[in-house]
């Protein structure tokens, strides 16, 4: 996702791992986005834990997977209170569902839209890169992927192609 606006001040929201985040983590970022009054809000995954759905063992004494996306849920909800609108980069544990459904063969379109599992609105939105425009040039944010730089361009490498950005700005999406 290419975005031509020129943001200012930019919060990245990073690892929640709901239900398990921080008892403190919400008010925390309350905080900085009162104190910082972003222009724009960008979770850089990993909102969900999705621990009892992963493909590594988990702990019988953490919740079941239903319990986990209410309870997961729940910390969505109030974080969608304090940013109605946000930018999510997809992200290994963001996309568990997913993925699960693509080791069983299950076709993605059979499930439904991470929003409606969520119960968030469609302001929330879901990118594999997003490149944003700042006073200082361009930066390109990336999930599920390698960042290399060598002579001052540095390229988000991931499967569904590959972004090059360097101090001019973005050479290439592709």
């Amino acid at each position: 996702m290419v975005d031509k606006k020129v943001y200012k001040r930019i919060l990245c929201v990073t690892d929640l791992h709901a239900p398990y985040n921080h008892p403190n983590s919400l008010e925390f970022i309350r905080g900085c986005n009162k104190a910082f009054k972003p222009d724009c809000v960008i979770n850089m995954g990993d909102e969900l834990d999705f621990s009892a759905s992963s493909y590594h063992e988990s702990s019988t004494e953490l919740y079941n997977p239903a319990r986990e996306l209410e309870e997961g849920k729940k910390v969505i909800k109030e974080l969608e209170k304090t940013f109605p609108s946000m930018m999510l980069l997809d992200s290994n544990h963001g996309s568990m569902a997913f993925r699960k459904a693509n080791t069983a063969g299950i076709a993605r379109s059979l499930l439904k839209p991470y929003n409606e599992m969520l119960g968030v609105s469609k302001k929330w939105t879901w990118h594999n890169s997003i490149t944003l425009n700042t006073p200082n040039g361009i930066g390109i944010l990336c999930s599920s992927a390698v960042i290399k730089c060598t002579a001052g361009v540095c390229r988000c490498i991931h499967e569904r192609g590959t972004s090059s950005l360097s101090h001019q700005g973005v050479h290439s999406l592709h």
